[in-house]
């Protein structure tokens, strides 16, 4: 479990992918149970008995789930989480995309590690890394593998067309895989995908996805509904959690640089995505969530 200790007996401490704030003891006990031990060396080691044990687990349960709780104690001096936009270079022109022509632009190496280091010793707890393509930024490995080595969890936006080239690199040496996520864009099946995202992306995506999968490692895709993809969102899903996807992100168009007005979809059909998602869970729940943004405000 990551932790970062806090001032007067508090722990920052990442727990079933949600982070929360306790005490020295709390944060023994949550170890303990997160690495499955044995009721009697719990015992052993707390010097309780197992009903003691029970009592306070359904107390840190009942506190955890507390909105005061959270009121309390999640007032911290420096922020848990930042997104490193680490390059403006990318290897695709998306149609959609809200960023439009990128300039290139990228800092030196050297400039990034110590941007690394200074991340390292600020407290924080998790980094994005985004772009552009980050995976395009030479050298991504190294600082990768710098945050991982410090218990900082890395998530990663990525097209995924370079993400086996990556594994490759630093799959060896990573001890913790619970602590490098990928965020894929993935925009519908084959041909839709393909017109929004140029030709023979589809299966380098896919394959990208599922190597990363067969090497261990959480991804969690992300979908921009447009004009071009909207019938395709479905079957999609199908596919997407059939090779092992943990979540399945569903976002709406932001009408900005390459982004056009003729891409967008109505209220209407938005609301009947949302039945036919609806249906989806139902028939499927074993898919797990699917995060699905609300509609706009018109």
């Amino acid at each position: 479990m990551l932790k970062r200790e806090l001032e007067n007996d508090r722990i920052l401490t990442l727990w079933n992918g949600k982070y929360y704030v306790v005490n020295n003891f709390t944060f023994k006990l949550l170890d303990m149970f997160n690495n499955n031990w044995d009721i009697k060396k719990i015992q052993t080691e707390t010097g309780l008995k197992w009903k003691e044990i029970k009592i306070l687990f359904k107390e840190i349960e009942n506190r955890l789930l507390s909105r005061d709780y959270y009121e309390n104690n999640l007032n911290l001096k420096t922020p848990i989480k930042i997104q490193w936009k680490l390059t403006n270079k990318c290897n695709l022109h998306c149609r959609h995309c809200y960023l439009g022509n990128l300039d290139g632009y990228e800092m030196s190496f050297e400039k990034a590690m110590n941007i690394t280091d200074n991340i390292i010793n600020s407290n924080v707890m998790e980094v994005t890394l985004s772009g552009g393509e980050c995976l395009t930024y030479k050298g991504i490995e190294d600082i990768i593998k710098k945050f991982l080595q410090n218990d900082i969890k890395v998530d990663v936006f990525t097209n995924a067309l370079l993400l086996k080239n990556l594994l490759d690199k630093i799959d060896n040496d990573i001890n913790d895989k619970n602590l490098l996520s990928f965020y894929v864009s993935v925009d519908g099946l084959k041909e839709s995908h393909e017109k929004i995202r140029g030709k023979n992306t589809f299966s380098r995506t896919i394959d990208g996805i599922k190597y990363a999968i067969s090497k261990g490692y959480s991804v969690v895709t992300n979908t921009v509904i447009n004009r071009i993809n909207y019938n395709d969102i479905i079957d999609m899903i199908i596919l997407l959690k059939t090779i092992g996807v943990k979540d399945v992100q569903l976002s709406n168009l932001i009408l900005q640089g390459n982004a056009t007005k003729d891409l967008t979809i109505g209220l209407k059909e938005q609301l009947a995505l949302k039945d036919k998602l609806n249906i989806l869970y139902k028939e499927h729940k074993e898919f797990g969530y699917i995060y699905y943004s609300e509609v706009p405000d018109e």
